[in-house]
């Protein structure tokens, strides 16, 4: 259900179905553990989104239930020892933790009108903030200062000091994330089948990109900020952000639901609720718009 390197990128973490999180070795992909998010199993719950802490010490899990119940909890990457849970009302969709690691933001909602975006401090996780908006993604700015939200096609900027929302997008949007030097942004039309990317300043659009055919189901900035992944219905397209050219793709045949770029290598990790199943992809080995690579 989600999927995420850990900062140096010699481990990823994947969510799953069952209320597990399991974490790999890139060397050997081999499983090195598995972790309930509860400290009992719980087979209803999902896990929409797994975070690695800045340190790489802490998993950050957002899990709804089938029973009308959700929670983000904090697990301690060595011994899956449960160090800060917090209850959501029917669902919680998103975590993100700040660049610093001293702030954890997480979206709670019940339905699509009613909900709040909370931030822990985690050195006590005591609530700094909570903020009253629905919201589905939620992303940080590299330095800090910015907070970014999104709910029914509505992205919002928050100022991380006064908690008050600064700006927002023109353009119906959701997910907006900003590149690793803060100088871009890039956010999606979800429905439209586009990535618009963006001087992060003036939320100008520089280029469009757009799959062959509508939907997007997310993307994932390249660490040097130069290209981006992004999946489309029955594809990955590699693109480059500057000029709007396709550079690759990755052809699938169904939907990569989640996808993550490794922090140093050209390694993209994707999963799918349509095959149940987490794959690495080379893209270095990319060499046209018909090559295939997993």
């Amino acid at each position: 259900m989600s999927v995420a390197w850990s900062p140096d990128g010699s481990k990823f973490a994947t969510g799953h179905d069952n209320g597990i999180v399991k974490i790999w070795d890139l060397a050997t992909l081999q499983e090195l553990d598995d972790f309930p998010v509860f400290a009992v199993q719980d087979g209803t719950l999902l896990v929409w989104d797994i975070r690695w802490s800045p340190d790489g010490s802490k998993l950050a899990v957002a899990a709804t239930s089938y029973r009308s119940y959700a929670a983000i909890q904090v697990l301690d990457v060595q011994t899956g020892q449960i160090l800060a849970g917090f209850e959501a009302m029917s669902s919680a969709s998103q975590v993100a933790w700040s660049p610093d690691g001293g702030m954890l933001a997480g979206t709670v909602n019940s339905g699509e009108l009613f909900g709040y975006i909370k931030i822990w401090d985690t050195a006590t996780w005591d609530e700094i903030a909570s903020l009253d908006e629905p919201a589905v993604h939620v992303s940080w700015s590299p330095d800090g200062t910015r907070l970014a939200s999104d709910q029914d096609g509505l992205v919002m900027i928050w100022d991380t000091t006064t908690w008050k929302m600064i700006s927002y997008l023109p353009e119906r949007a959701t997910m907006m994330r900003w590149s690793t030097d803060g100088q871009l942004t890039a956010d999606m039309g979800a429905a439209e089948g586009i990535v618009r990317i963006r001087d992060a300043e003036t939320a100008q659009i520089i280029s469009t990109l757009a799959c062959e055919k509508p939907y997007v189901y997310g993307f994932a900035w390249q660490s040097q900020g130069k290209q981006i992944a992004v999946a489309c219905i029955d594809r990955i397209q590699i693109w480059d952000v500057m000029s709007g050219v396709q550079v690759g793709e990755i052809v699938l045949g169904f939907p990569a639901d989640y996808i993550d770029w490794h922090p140093q290598k050209n390694l993209i990790l994707y999963g799918s609720e349509f095959t149940f199943e987490a794959k690495l992809a080379n893209v270095g080995l990319l060499t046209s718009l018909s090559a295939v690579g997993e």
